[in-house]
């Protein structure tokens, strides 16, 4: 699908056939992502899983730039600071893009997400919807959307939660309707200590 729309962008100068091929490649983009979230669910289950030693601040960098090229009109904050840790790289990367992509999917027009490391947690808020009691009682379900006519497939936060439970990584959140929601993931224990 890339590599023909690719071609085809390249002999194209009608401006609404562009915008189509466009919406081509951002509905490949999107297939993408749901085939790389069962390849990782599929590969969960069977344990074939390694950890291995990155820096988080990378992991959130890469995850901003997929969001900041979609053309949303949401300001994304952040001072990159690092944080080495031993963990599932691609389940981090998984987990990290489905915060940062639901603070911006779910936000208000013009409105900000903050994203900061500080002693330990990484903390992801926005000024988006928000979310009601009952929401926050099965945010975590797989297959849970509170909204059915919302884009998705109701699996990315469960990626988030099964990647914290499998790395005893402590998750809070705050939350409050049509005032926004503030995510923390307490990376602590997963740091890489320094051999003195």
């Amino acid at each position: 699908i890339f590599a023909n729309v690719t071609m085809l962008k390249r002999k194209e100068s009608d401006p609404k056939k562009l915008v189509r091929l466009e919406r081509i490649e951002m509905a490949g983009e999107n297939l993408k992502e749901l085939y790389e979230d069962l390849d990782y669910f599929i590969k969960k289950e069977i344990g074939s899983v390694e950890r291995e030693t990155f820096d988080l601040n990378d992991i959130v960098k890469k995850s901003i730039a997929k969001i900041e090229g979609t053309g949303e009109d949401i300001a994304i904050h952040y001072e990159p600071k690092s944080m080495v840790i031993s963990a599932d790289r691609r389940g981090c990367q998984k987990a990290i893009d489905n915060l940062i992509s639901n603070a911006v999917k779910y936000n208000k027009p013009k409105g900000f997400v903050k994203i900061s490391i500080q002693d330990g947690w990484l903390i992801i808020e926005d000024s988006g919807i928000g979310m009601d009691e009952t929401t926050l009682f099965h945010i975590f379900d797989r297959y849970y959307q509170s909204d059915l006519n919302a884009s998705g497939y109701g699996i990315g936060l469960h990626i988030v939660k099964t990647f914290c439970d499998e790395h005893g990584i402590k998750v809070t959140i705050e939350s409050k309707v049509n005032e926004g929601t503030t995510f923390r993931l307490k990376f602590e224990t997963l740091k890489k200590r320094s051999k003195s």
